[in-house]
């Protein structure tokens, strides 16, 4: 099935990082892919331990598009260093993505972030062979330099 995976490496520390990933309410500060991301708190920086299994409402801003498309998921991974979600339109038959982060520590200074999404069901297949995931690529990588960004410019203020 479809994969879309991207990673960078970030000079600060993964617990930095780590911080902003989880702090949802501070997103339409710096993330112009997901751009609203709502639970039942909005920062879980401190007990991501509460995003067991919730449901979550995300908006994801995609260049070209007139108004940002709005999914419904569940969170099955809620670790320190990895959050995942998942979330179908329609059916998980039709077409389901698990959307994934994760936080490898390098050095005590250094991570990398990898961040991606794997797509299941009937339109996910037929849609393998375009370039529709390819074209989606970009928008991860954007996130992916502008949570860079955040985590180096502001190391000693989090």
């Amino acid at each position: 099935m479809p994969t879309i995976h991207t990673e960078i490496e970030i000079n600060a520390p993964a617990a930095v990082v780590s911080q902003i990933l989880y702090q949802f309410n501070k997103y339409p500060e710096w993330n112009t892919f997901l751009t609203f991301v709502l639970g039942n708190s909005n920062d879980y920086s401190h007990r991501p331990q509460e995003l067991a299994n919730e449901h979550i409402t995300i908006q994801v801003w995609t260049p070209g598009k007139q108004k940002p498309q709005i999914f419904d998921c569940v969170v099955n991974k809620w670790e320190p260093n990895n959050l995942s979600w998942e979330g179908h339109l329609l059916s998980k038959h039709i077409i389901k993505g698990e959307h994934y982060f994760e936080i490898v520590p390098v050095s005590e200074n250094k991570c990398i972030f990898k961040h991606g999404e794997n797509f299941s069901g009937g339109v996910a297949a037929v849609a393998s062979f375009t370039s529709v995931f390819e074209n989606l690529k970009p928008n991860y990588e954007r996130m992916n330099q502008e949570l860079k960004k955040r985590a180096e410019a502001g190391v000693s203020k989090l």
